[in-house]
């Protein structure tokens, strides 16, 4: 991106939408934005406006007494992309009887008077030009999308069950299988594990990961983090980072399976014409690589690695084509079990796709490595 790219969207007026659904108990709410009150005539009502980065997107909220009105923030949009709901975002109570200048993060459900906030800086837009994806400052940083949770959010890579990386752990690594898409965490195998084994265990996996991202991550966690194993279920070969520079020290890296949105809105990084070039060109290797050397190739580099380092780590795969690979060509390597197929159970997650497993899988899985770790 050039430096007047740069200088452009620093200075740009971006367009904040937020989308309030009114719940009335007994009579309506006051809104009031930039001075003026809101006409309530519907229970779903949009308040926007544009301003520049830096700035502060804020609305009040009067006569709310004794729960007579609830305000829920439905959606954000910034720019036409949507946000999430609890990043960057606060509530701060006033003329309530009770409390007074109480602070609230990460609001999503009004029931005070106050004043809400969303603030809108350089970060807080970089991380939606990538749409939640990871942009680093050099290309051996971790490739990972944000954690996002109603009380708890920064720009690192972390566990999903965990504020921050522990030392002296089971590291988890995998891809939405292990991450658990569509499941509560309470659901997903690390947890279950670490329930059963009493240690904590890092679900580090990342959504959409082939063997790539999973050995640049690998790499760099084990320079900083000592764990006493780690346990690796392998996704489908198919699957390659995107790689591309988007200045001289900003690097986007995402897996192919991640599907950027439809439209062309220049002002996403997915729509950048050097990043769908390389797009492009990374999924016409992929259909060229009918044996999926490259994949291959990374897993070598990968299970010598841990042999180098002395890492104890186990491999599985949830994909039949790979478990028979590492099966069939590593044998002094731990290999536990096969993750459970989808058809092992009729269950499935709530992930609309309904192609991703369910508790029981990961039950089942757990009690087949448990004894075997």
């Amino acid at each position: 991106m050039h430096a007047s790219v740069q200088a452009f969207f620093i200075n740009m007026q971006n367009k904040v939408q937020i989308f309030l659904l009114i719940d009335i108990k007994s009579y309506k709410p006051n809104i009031v934005f930039k001075d003026k009150k809101i006409n309530i005539i519907s229970t779903n009502i949009v308040i926007e406006n544009e301003i520049q980065s830096n700035d502060i997107f804020e609305f009040d909220v009067f006569n709310i007494v004794n729960n007579s009105s609830a305000i829920f923030i439905q959606k954000i949009l910034i720019n036409g992309i949507e946000a999430n709901l609890f990043h960057n975002t606060n509530f701060i109570m006033r003329n309530n009887e009770y409390v007074e200048n109480k602070k609230l993060t990460s609001p999503y459900r009004i029931d005070f008077n106050g004043t809400y906030q969303l603030k809108i800086n350089d970060a807080y837009l970089e991380s939606l030009r990538s749409q939640h994806w990871h942009i680093s400052n050099n290309n051996f940083d971790y490739v990972f999308n944000y954690i996002f949770s109603e009380d708890f959010f920064d720009l690192v890579y972390r566990p999903r069950n965990y504020k921050k990386i522990l030392s002296e752990s089971i590291c988890a690594l995998g891809d939405s299988f292990t991450y658990g898409i569509g499941l509560d965490n309470l659901d997903t195998w690390p947890v279950l594990l670490e329930e059963k084994i009493k240690l904590p265990v890092m679900n580090l996996a990342v959504a959409g990961a082939g063997i790539d991202l999973i050995y640049n991550n690998y790499k760099k966690l084990i320079k900083e983090y000592n764990f006493k194993k780690i346990i690796i279920n392998l996704p489908n070969m198919e699957r390659r980072l995107i790689r591309c520079r988007l200045e001289k020290n900003k690097f986007y890296k995402v897996p192919n399976t991640f599907t950027p949105t439809n439209s062309n809105n220049p002002w996403l990084y997915a729509n950048y014409k050097n990043v769908k070039i390389r797009r492009k060109k990374i999924e016409k290797n992929i259909i060229d690589d009918i044996d999926c050397f490259y994949s291959k190739k990374i897993l070598e580099k990968l299970i010598n690695l841990s042999k180098q380092k002395n890492i104890k780590t186990f491999y599985t795969s949830r994909d039949d084509s790979t478990y028979s690979y590492i099966k069939s060509n590593y044998t002094d390597i731990d290999i536990l079990p096969q993750y459970p197929r989808l058809t092992l159970f009729k269950e499935r997650s709530n992930n609309s796709t309904g192609g991703h497993p369910a508790r029981a899988h990961n039950e089942h899985f757990v009690k087949e490595i448990i004894n075997l770790i």
